[in-house]
């Protein structure tokens, strides 16, 4: 699974993020509203962050992730720092 972004002149989709490993579903994508660059992405097992528009990624698997389906993703309006997910199944 990836996540494509639209380049300013409208005319080119670039890759940005693709989940680890390739069969990932991309379950939501959340971004930070004072910042476009800081973006968020819930995939199967984890959620990844990027703070530079894609060019550099974090991974986070939270032990017991791994089972989970991650369907929604919310970025605090003031802290990027901080995300809230919707997920399904038990995370402990």
């Amino acid at each position: 699974s990836e996540v494509v972004f639209l380049n300013a002149k409208g005319d080119q989709w670039d890759r940005i993020y693709s989940a680890t490993p390739e069969n990932q579903p991309i379950g939501a994508i959340a971004s930070y509203a004072k910042s476009s660059k800081v973006v968020y992405v819930a995939h199967g097992g984890g959620i990844a962050t990027t703070r530079d528009g894609g060019g550099t990624w974090t991974e986070a698997h939270p032990s017991g992730w791994s089972s989970l389906s991650l369907y929604a993703l919310s970025v605090h309006p003031t802290d990027r720092k901080q995300c809230v997910a919707a997920v399904q199944g038990a995370a402990w």
